[in-house]
């Protein structure tokens, strides 16, 4: 029945609530300084983020600031969230979809794990680029063989995707 359904899923969820109040303290006591996430409405989506990134200083990102989605479920912090950019992203570990393969999330999830932990290591991700493990072998192979031409095709599409403020910009 509905209600049993709703009974369960409040019962596992108080595990997700507590879990996810305390990622709420961590973000707001120690924010990092290159990336954020935030939930975008607790009393009615608790398990629906939103996580900012600007785009490494040092990679063809610079200048970019990218959007991500990040859906909490009834298991966390047993389970990892899923990660899902919403900006399309020029990068060898990103598919299409916005998914990326992140060691720290798909094989070293935990409980001590957190969502502000999850991020910076996504921040860190962009600048890796993946070329070893890449989701985009197209993409991987160009970062290998042809950098200066992936360099330029990232930083394109960082300037037409993400809300941009880099070299270059409108100042209107």
């Amino acid at each position: 029945s509905h209600a049993a359904r709703l009974n369960k899923r409040n019962n596992v969820t108080s595990m997700a609530l507590r879990a996810i109040h305390k990622d709420i303290i961590e973000m707001e006591r120690n924010p990092p300084e290159e990336c954020y996430a935030e939930c975008v409405n607790m009393d009615e989506e608790p398990h629906f983020w939103q996580a900012m990134f600007k785009g490494p200083e040092a990679s063809p990102y610079a200048g970019g600031m990218f959007y991500m989605s990040i859906w909490i479920g009834a298991d966390y912090p047993y389970q990892a969230p899923i990660f899902k950019f919403t900006s399309p992203i020029y990068h060898p570990g990103i598919n299409s979809r916005g998914e990326m393969l992140l060691p720290v999330v798909e094989r070293g999830w935990g409980p001590d794990m957190s969502i502000r932990k999850a991020i910076l290591a996504i921040h860190a991700y962009l600048a890796d680029n993946n070329a070893d493990d890449p989701l985009r072998q197209d993409i991987a192979k160009q970062y290998r063989y042809e950098r200066e031409k992936f360099n330029e095709t990232a930083q394109a599409w960082t300037r037409k995707y993400a809300q941009y403020d880099g070299p270059g910009a409108d100042s209107t």
